[in-house]
């Protein structure tokens, strides 16, 4: 039997002075995926830790290559993990995972006096960078490698346009 265990989303509990999961910090964003894989294949990696990006959408065409079925690329999105399961590794494995983010029936969206539609937002996260692009508002950057704990915004910061550009050109493409 495959078993995966995972989560939709994580929870601030106090981190960043919030609760619940509403922001796109990495409390909220990045949550465990356990995966027990039965074939003999993934003896390889079987009880090791892999810090790919993945995303929840990977969940899917991961059960139906298992099971031999076609994926369907045309309608699941996402990637099956046996790469990563059956020790093939991450070369040629994706650089970036996104997420989006629709706070229109939270109560952020009085406090800031916006209408339901201008209440959306879209994150980018390489390795190194988080981008978060907010609907009529400025972004935000951070910089994972030297602010893992997220506490210095660069999003408005002189001297890091070109990674603001870079991210959010990958963002657009994703979004495309």
């Amino acid at each position: 039997t495959l078993i995966v265990f995972t989560a939709d989303h994580g929870d601030h509990l106090g981190d960043h002075g919030l609760g619940e999961k509403e922001l796109f910090y990495e409390q909220a964003v990045r949550v465990p995926m356990i995966v027990v894989d039965p074939r003999e294949s993934a003896n390889a990696t079987r009880g090791s830790v892999s810090n790919a990006l993945v995303e929840a959408v990977d969940v899917v065409p991961t059960i139906l290559d298992v099971l031999g079925l076609d994926p369907a690329q045309h309608i699941v999105e996402g990637r099956s993990l046996s790469p990563l399961l059956d020790g093939r590794g991450q070369h040629g494995w994706r650089d970036a995972v996104f997420s989006e983010l629709d706070y229109g029936f939270r109560d952020a969206r009085r406090v800031l006096g916006r209408q339901v539609d201008e209440c959306r937002a879209w994150m980018v996260r390489t390795e190194r960078w988080k981008y978060v692009h907010w609907l009529g508002m400025r972004p935000q950057l951070f910089d994972l490698q030297h602010d893992p704990d997220e506490l210095v915004d660069l999003g408005d910061a002189p001297g890091y346009d070109e990674v603001r550009g870079e991210t959010q050109a990958r963002l657009l493409d994703w979004h495309s």
